[in-house]
């Protein structure tokens, strides 16, 4: 028996071929895997992992006993009358087509059931009940309620540094980071040219407030702790749309600003201080495994498939997220 799991981001699609014991037998890669981005791309793409996958793995679509795709994107019913057809189309037998933040959740929990925060590049979350109701905000950005993230952080990062350069605030360790990271000798050099050139500020640029922050620095600390705060309000939404504050969960945490960027205590800290009243038998789990591997998990839960406890700890540790440029292994041939 064979499963399928893939997970669909805005720069990358990793497509993870699975059998029965949790063994993982092929991966696949291309890139960008979220239909927003352009619907014939994201089509080729996932396309094209999977055939990298299932060529590893030595096995043809048709002996995939079920598969789940995890999709950047899947946020809205009109998105599912896009996908929902490319997946039908890709000649597996048994395939569901969820948000990437489902996968995510499920990368982190024992069963399909919890709370997950996502905090990459943007925001959102997403909860599942005892029930199985399930609740999902944000991911659509600033405007429409969204605070955090790497594009964001970033974007308040180079704020700081303007406003404390203008006496608007005070002066900041920000300043210093900032210029050597985009290669300014100044402030004044650094604001003209990204206002001549329009240029956006680069998502990388939060790392400078991570640095600052390590160095006691008020104005990175403040944003972190902000975000924690958002993190926090997040899954409060959550948990009280889907009365959750008396179930035992995990609380996943998904994303390089929670997982990979070092972030406690200043993010963390309003998120353990919101749950400890909001729902006592929570607990926090910082995702360790790519998410890809929920993906995989859903689609053996979809075909009523249970891994031992040493197979799921297996197939975790062929997953294990170990440095941030480091991609998935390439297994053996079985």
């Amino acid at each position: 028996m064979y499963f399928m799991g893939m997970d669909g981001g805005n720069s990358k699609t990793i497509c993870v071929i699975a059998d029965g014991t949790g063994r993982v037998l092929g991966v696949g890669r291309s890139g960008n895997g979220n239909h927003q981005n352009g619907v014939e791309e994201m089509k080729a793409n996932v396309n094209r992992a999977l055939d990298e996958a299932l060529a590893a793995a030595g096995v043809g679509r048709a002996d995939i006993a079920a598969a789940c795709i995890g999709l950047a994107g899947a946020d809205r019913p009109a998105d599912y009358e896009i996908l929902n057809p490319i997946a039908a189309a890709m000649g597996l037998r048994r395939v569901q087509v969820v948000c990437d933040t489902y996968i995510g959740l499920r990368a982190g929990a024992d069963r399909p059931h919890g709370v997950v925060l996502v905090c990459g590049a943007g925001t959102n979350a997403m909860g599942r009940n005892l029930r199985g109701e399930e609740f999902q905000l944000g991911g659509f950005g600033y405007r429409y309620g969204d605070f955090g993230g790497g594009l964001i952080l970033s974007e308040e990062a180079f704020r700081a540094v303007i406003r404390a350069d203008e006496g608007r605030a005070e002066p900041t360790q920000l300043t210093r980071r900032v210029l050597e990271r985009l290669g300014y000798a100044s402030v004044e050099a650094m604001k003209h040219d990204f206002l001549d050139r329009d240029l956006q500020v680069p998502v990388h640029l939060v790392m400078a407030l991570f640095q600052a922050a390590r160095e006691g620095d008020a104005a990175a600390i403040g944003l972190l702790e902000r975000q924690g705060e958002e993190l926090a309000m997040s899954a409060k939404a959550v948990i009280g749309k889907l009365g959750m504050g008396g179930e035992t969960f995990p609380v996943v945490l998904v994303g390089s600003i929670l997982t990979r960027a070092q972030g406690e205590p200043w993010t963390i800290r309003p998120l353990k201080e919101a749950l400890a009243k909001l729902a006592p038998k929570a607990w926090i789990v910082k995702l360790d495994v790519e998410p890809v591997i929920g993906a995989v998990l859903a689609a053996m839960d979809g075909a009523g498939h249970e891994l031992s406890p040493e197979q799921s700890r297996s197939l975790r540790s062929q997953l294990a997220i170990r440095n941030e440029q480091e991609e998935l292994p390439c297994p053996t041939s079985p």
